[in-house]
């Protein structure tokens, strides 16, 4: 077993890759101090569910204070996934063989502060390491001078999220409407104007889309009666229903896609609920839990068949959607699969997810990364865990015959490289 998983993970290394989603920054992606590492999201939450105030890691304090106060917590955390990124970045990148300590954080931090203004680091990262091609950066608007930015720095691309549907995301949807102005009077106008700013993203040079589609989402189709009423209710600030917010929220989806057809790449984020806009106003930062509801895998397959042209991908958090998600991407051509994001995060998730993938799908049904993350030290980390998974899986389907390492070979150039490319346009 050894010697396949080293040969596997050598191979791994040198398979070319595109980050399908990330929240880099075109302009500065790298890390400026450790805090930028120590204090991600993810681990932020873990420090306050152990009992640290994670306020603290955020305030106006001195760094220096505030990573002495992270590493008094910092045994409670270190058991975790999240945390064997963080080693794996430190030990990796700035050479930190030991644990982190309240002496060699500092001399970590220098070497951060070196990169953070190192114009070639991110290249250097994420080029010639992890053999990154493109990445993908979440914006929530695309106009000519942004458009400008990416043409700066052609290996990143722009990846627009800038609404969403189901109940709670109506108003955020409503305001991608009106656009900074009033909106329309009518429901078949709002429609109209939604297309327009839609096509004018896609004339900016937007190629790949990103909407959180909430657990409460519905399909609700209704007459074109009850759903002007329903839009008149909403312009003029009354309180509509549910089912009429999500009957609305058909009307844009399908707008939308129709708008977008074969020309771009929609990703659906499912399986998550946390503070956006009117939903759920009452969580913290980083505060987020698994939503899961069957129903709405059913009204997706419904969307999908609907829309055969579109180029669907498919990135969720909850291990119990895998099943339905992935036999929806076996049947339907237009559906793939996204890597492992936010509470799927974890080697235990992510090697069952692969091996149920291997089995399940052909090679060009999904994409093995899509990082989520917010600077390219944590595209490291992150890719570093799920390329060491997929090696133990890959290893372990070769030794028992299920694959050939050449298959094996195939199979990891596909979900790593080549998938992303074909569905997300990629000119290279």
């Amino acid at each position: 077993m050894n010697g396949v998983l080293e040969r596997i993970a050598e191979e791994l290394d040198q398979v070319p890759a595109i980050d399908a989603h990330s929240h880099l920054d075109a302009e500065r992606p790298q890390a400026r101090d450790i805090g930028d590492i120590l204090f991600y999201h993810f681990l932020r939450r873990e420090f306050y569910s152990a009992g640290g105030n994670d306020e603290v890691l955020v305030s106006g304090r001195p760094l220096e204070e505030r990573v002495e106060y992270f590493l008094s917590k910092l045994p409670m955390v270190k058991n975790t996934a999240t945390y064997w990124c963080v080693r794996k970045i430190l030990r990796d990148l700035y050479g930190l063989e030991e644990d982190l300590d309240g002496e060699n954080w500092k001399r970590v931090n220098e070497r951060i502060a070196e990169t953070g203004g190192d114009d070639s680091w991110p290249e250097e990262l994420l080029a010639k390491r992890l053999k990154i091609r493109r990445t993908f950066c979440c914006v929530d608007r695309l106009d000519g001078g942004l458009m400008e930015r990416f043409c700066r720095k052609p290996s990143f691309l722009p990846h627009l999220e800038a609404f969403s549907f189901g109940p709670g995301y109506l108003d955020g949807l409503m305001s991608f409407v009106r656009g900074g102005g009033p909106l329309p009077e009518n429901l078949k106008a709002a429609e109209e104007r939604f297309g327009e700013l839609v096509e004018g993203c896609m004339e900016t040079g937007a190629k790949s889309f990103g909407s959180a589609v909430a657990e409460d989402f519905a399909l609700m189709p209704c007459s074109e009666g009850s759903a002007e009423e329903a839009y008149r209710n909403y312009s003029l600030g009354k309180r509509i229903s549910a089912d009429e917010k999500n009957a609305l929220a058909t009307r844009f989806l399908c707008r939308f896609l129709e708008t977008v057809g074969g020309r771009g790449a929609v990703q659906f984020y499912l399986g998550a609920g946390w503070k956006f806009g009117s939903r759920h106003p009452d969580y913290g930062y980083g505060e987020s839990y698994v939503r899961v509801s069957h129903q709405l895998t059913g009204d997706l397959a419904k969307v999908f068949k609907g829309f055969p042209g579109v180029r669907f991908n498919v990135m969720f958090c909850a291990e119990s959607m895998g099943q339905e998600l992935t036999i929806v991407a076996r049947m339907l051509r237009n559906v793939s699969l996204l890597g492992f994001w936010w509470h799927s995060l974890f080697p235990s998730y992510i090697e069952r997810a692969i091996s149920e993938r291997v089995e399940a799908l052909p090679a060009n049904k999904w994409m093995l990364l899509g990082t989520d993350a917010y600077n390219c030290e944590w595209c490291y980390g992150k890719a570093k865990l799920v390329k060491d998974c997929l090696a133990r899986v890959l290893a372990r389907k070769v030794e028992r015959g299920h694959l050939a390492i050449e298959d094996a070979k195939f199979l990891a150039t596909r979900i790593l490289y080549e998938n992303a490319r074909e569905a997300c346009g990629v000119d290279l």
